[in-house]
């Protein structure tokens, strides 16, 4: 499942709601049912005090106890071009019985200072994602990424997702 959308549009709480509703079985954006299964949520952009109050908040909202959600919260975005975090991956997500991975923002797990410049590639994109599609596929979760689009559009299109100046 792709988020995306330009910055500051509200991916981040959007996925937040995601994690909490199917931790709890709660419906999403009070809408749409979910079953409850173990989520893991890595973040790296917002901070985690800006995280743990959003959480709170759609927490308390939906009217349940955020701790008793089944959510693995991180503030430590695994490096996914690196096999090792790949590994620690796969070793969390059985530790926790994980269902779903959030990972918020891709950018920043995905790309390093030699794969940066080629983000609007889209076949590079595709061999680097390949591993932690590949991962997710084995481990039998759904993956949740969100995308920043450098580009405005409506409706958003999936060539929007591929950041172009």
């Amino acid at each position: 499942m792709v988020v995306g959308g330009r910055s500051k549009t509200l991916k981040t709480s959007v996925v937040c709601e995601l994690a909490i509703s199917l931790g709890s079985g709660t419906p999403f954006l009070g809408r749409f049912d979910s079953q409850q299964v173990p989520v893991g949520f890595w973040s790296g952009e917002s901070g985690a005090a800006t995280i743990r109050e959003t959480a709170k908040r759609q927490a308390a909202a939906k009217g349940v106890d955020l701790a008793a959600c089944s959510v693995f919260w991180s503030f430590d975005l695994p490096r996914l071009s690196q096999r090792e975090h790949l590994d620690h991956l796969r070793a969390t997500s059985e530790r926790h019985g994980l269902k779903v991975w959030i990972v918020d923002p891709l950018y920043l797990a995905l790309l390093s200072a030699d794969t940066a410049g080629a983000a609007s590639n889209l076949f590079a994109m595709g061999a680097a994602l390949h591993p932690l599609s590949k991962l997710a596929q084995e481990a039998g979760v759904t993956l949740v990424v969100c995308i920043i689009s450098a580009r405005a559009g409506s409706p958003m299109k999936m060539s929007r997702l591929v950041w172009k100046s």
